[in-house]
């Protein structure tokens, strides 16, 4: 098990910047996607349809400075902003972390994201969203 995991972090640390911008395009367009219940009705409620995954893998990618650049640079923030005002609370929250992670630190993000209105939804969703989970990810967001 330990070699198995050792292989994996090898792999992807030698995998390069390449890899991680490939992975970035392919969550956009997952998240450029129906969004989960909209061109499915047969799917039940919690079924994200890989929005929440792909929201989440950015939210991890984008803790690296290069990799929150290419997000910004690809049209990520207009995508995630969309999302914020998702009717699924897993969606919102998401959305919120993944703009928290790509504003810390990253002054291009933060202009980038005031430009665009982040900041009034951001608060919006904080002070009136009905899904308790959903409020601390926006003040993460704002925080960043």
């Amino acid at each position: 098990q330990r070699q198995q995991w050792l292989r994996e972090a090898v792999s992807q640390a030698l995998a390069g910047p390449g890899a991680a911008h490939a992975e970035l395009q392919r969550c956009l367009r997952v998240l450029a996607g129906p969004c989960p219940g909209e061109a499915a009705p047969e799917r039940g409620l919690g079924d994200t349809g890989g929005h929440e995954g792909a929201l989440a893998e950015l939210a991890e990618l984008c803790e690296s400075l290069d990799n929150a650049t290419d997000f910004c640079s690809l049209g990520g923030l207009e995508v995630v902003l969309e999302l914020l005002g998702h009717r699924w609370p897993p969606l919102r929250a998401g959305a919120a972390r993944l703009l928290g992670s790509c504003a810390q630190n990253l002054p291009e993000a933060q202009a980038r994201a005031l430009a665009l209105g982040a900041l009034p939804a951001l608060l919006g969703v904080l002070r009136g969203d009905p899904d308790p989970c959903v409020p601390p990810a926006a003040l993460f967001a704002i925080s960043c």
